[in-house]
């Protein structure tokens, strides 16, 4: 369905087939492409193993993190994934779940950006692998029942005797032990959630950041200042649009005035608006072609050339709006 609203849109208005450049960047990097696709597949590796295990499942507290601590949860959570997908993998209604996971990760090893929220989708699958396959281990382990010392010197105290009378049956049965292990572990990995929920709500409710706060006193200067035909390029695209009703083309990674100035002219483009790139996605090899070129680079770039004039800057927001130089042709 996305592949078709991706070519769609690109027929329609011309849009650029952004997802397919993200996932053939690799071929541009410079070197020979099979060494940049095998950095690329290690590098994210390394980050996906790291996200979904020390980030997402189990986030231990920054005093705790140490690399034998992420090492050591990282070989936990894959095993449980590995022996739960194997086990699923005997009953035929899990299969077609499985494919489709495996096709998806097939997709984040080989795709040139990264980012946490490309795991989302994935989450619930790979906790339930996750606990499936420690059910499975659990339930493998042999059952127990040891036989404690007993000495009822003291009448009406506690002895070791009770205790095993009352404890035994809670771990001697794998069924009991698989209630113990997955509700512990579910418990252990909500607390370490408790400080991230706090600083997300804390963040989303009364703190303002690029990342949750609009542009609004730039957008509000874009609808009291330009056209409603006039022909925008910018970073962010579609939010812009949704804010602004203007035609908006997305902004190339072009630090050259001319080669911009002569793309936008093709397009009939009348400003660009720089954003802050801090939050933007790269791609993970850092290649020039595809990644987003630093705002304020491309505002000192532009400044310095009689191609463009700057009508709007905003500190606050980290904006500046250039528009086009009409040039005359003799």
């Amino acid at each position: 369905m996305m592949g078709w609203i991706v070519v769609r849109n690109h027929l329609a208005s011309g849009t650029g087939l952004h997802y397919v450049d993200q996932f053939s960047a690799w071929i541009h990097m410079g070197e020979s492409s099979a060494y940049s696709l095998f950095d690329l597949i290690l590098s994210n590796v390394r980050f996906y193993l790291n996200e979904l295990c020390v980030q997402q499942l189990f986030r231990w507290p920054s005093f705790l993190r140490h690399q034998l601590l992420n090492l050591t949860t990282i070989a936990f959570v894959v095993c449980g994934i590995f022996i739960g997908g194997i086990t699923l993998w005997k009953k035929q209604q899990w299969r077609a779940l499985l494919l489709a996971t495996g096709f998806h990760i097939l997709l984040l090893l080989f795709w040139t950006r990264q980012s946490g929220r490309y795991l989302y989708p994935l989450l619930p699958i790979f906790m339930f692998l996750f606990f499936s396959g420690v059910e499975f281990i659990v339930a493998k382990t042999p059952d127990v029942s040891p036989r404690l010392p007993y000495h009822d010197t003291f009448p009406g105290i506690q002895t070791p005797e009770k205790w095993h009378r009352r404890l035994v049956p809670l771990i001697a049965h794998g069924t009991a032990r698989k209630r113990i292990v997955v509700t512990s572990l579910t418990g252990l990995i909500l607390v370490l959630y408790v400080p991230t929920l706090h600083r997300i709500f804390q963040t989303s409710l009364f703190l303002q950041t690029p990342i949750n706060t609009p542009i609004k006193t730039t957008y509000q200067w874009i609808l009291n200042h330009t056209d409603h035909n006039n022909v925008f390029a910018t970073l962010y695209d579609g939010r812009f649009y949704l804010y602004t009703d203007r035609q908006t083309y997305h902004l190339p990674s072009v630090n050259n005035p001319v080669v911009l100035y002569q793309w936008a002219e093709g397009r009939k483009i009348k400003y660009l608006l720089l954003e802050s790139t801090e939050s933007a996605l790269n791609t993970t090899l850092q290649n020039s072609h595809f990644d987003n070129i630093p705002h304020r680079e491309l505002i000192n770039t532009l400044q310095t050339s009689p191609l463009f004039k700057i009508v709007y800057m905003n500190e606050a927001e980290e904006t500046a709006i250039f528009q086009m130089v009409k040039l005359t042709h003799d």
